[in-house]
């Protein structure tokens, strides 16, 4: 039993217990490492005023040397957890050379101590019923050993394709291409990387030509535990293409148990050209532009400036 009134904090959407070590986002649990989350309470009972970064080394890392570095690398991560980007200053703010503010509204609130025999709240960390909720996601395409750009261009779309429909899901958060794609191996843990990424499931995007065939595998695996929450695999035409990452979205979706609205699943399985050779010279240009050299880059304009590209109205 606690002893005394513990204090909870509640911003936008989140609330805060730091005698639990518990931060939840509209009653759902925000998985934060230990010194993440003794950065965001410390900012949050000093909102308002100057946190100077040599205090929050004292406070944060006491009796350690740490660089200048780990702080602001620590500070993008609890942005991040957030949903804040680099540009917005909706909680946190950078004051240049000196240290950062809490800025959002917090509304405070006092907790009565508990009855002896009542039942105890959950502890952040513990498994419950909520914990079961899985509300970030990675995709990752995977490639053969065999370096096959025609291959690759094609995986590496579609796995594109996926998070820029899924991103569309409010309540999920899906890590960007830049983010996942460093990953993109053979073989891969996909426990290990799940938990590098901080995300609860990793969805597998992998192409495979048989002779002239395509062969399109997916699958959706809980990080905690590593178990198969879907997969399917496709055999389709160049014209199924289009097809496919919608139904892919939605099943993953699905999977997550999320409910898509009316509106919110048109969005998600939304294509933007009915043209399927418009769609393959888009993919084909985006990959090599992503190459990011002056060759790679000319060769994707070509692409994306192709005639047939044009008149399919890819947009």
């Amino acid at each position: 039993m606690i002893s005394a009134n513990r204090k909870v904090y509640e911003f936008k959407g989140f609330r805060l217990d730091g005698a639990q070590r518990r931060l939840l986002h509209h009653g759902r649990p925000v998985q934060l490492k230990a010194k993440i989350f003794d950065l965001l309470l410390f900012l949050v009972e000093n909102r308002g005023q100057l946190v100077e970064k040599d205090d929050l080394m004292r406070e944060i890392w006491p009796n350690t040397i740490v660089e200048e570095n780990n702080i602001t690398v620590s500070m993008s991560i609890l942005r991040k957890r957030l949903g804040e980007d680099r540009a917005g200053r909706e909680f946190i703010e950078t004051v240049p050379r000196r240290g950062y503010r809490f800025v959002a509204e917090v509304t405070e609130i006092s907790i009565e101590p508990k009855m002896p025999g009542s039942v105890p709240e959950p502890v952040f960390g513990e498994t419950t019923p909520r914990d079961t909720h899985i509300d970030s996601l990675a995709v990752l395409p995977i490639h053969n050993a065999i370096n096959d750009q025609n291959i690759e261009y094609l995986s590496d779309g579609i796995a594109e394709s996926i998070i820029n429909s899924l991103s569309q899901i409010p309540e999920l958060r899906v890590l960007a291409r830049s983010t996942v794609f460093r990953f993109k191996e053979n073989e891969v843990n996909v426990q290990e990387v799940g938990k590098v990424l901080d995300v609860h499931a990793v969805a597998l995007v992998r192409v495979i030509r048989l002779g002239e065939n395509l062969i399109i595998r997916s699958e959706l695996v809980k990080v905690s535990d590593g178990s198969h929450l879907w997969g399917a695999q496709y055999r389709p035409t160049p014209a199924d293409l289009l097809e496919i990452q919608g139904e892919m979205a939605k099943a993953i979706s699905e999977s997550l148990k999320i409910k898509l609205t009316p509106p919110l699943q048109k969005l998600v399985t939304r294509n933007y050209t009915n043209n399927s050779e418009a769609y393959n010279l888009y993919l084909r240009g985006r990959y090599f532009w992503t190459k990011y050299t002056k060759d790679w880059v000319l060769k994707s304009i070509e692409y994306w400036l192709s005639p047939r590209l044009i008149i399919g109205s890819y947009h």
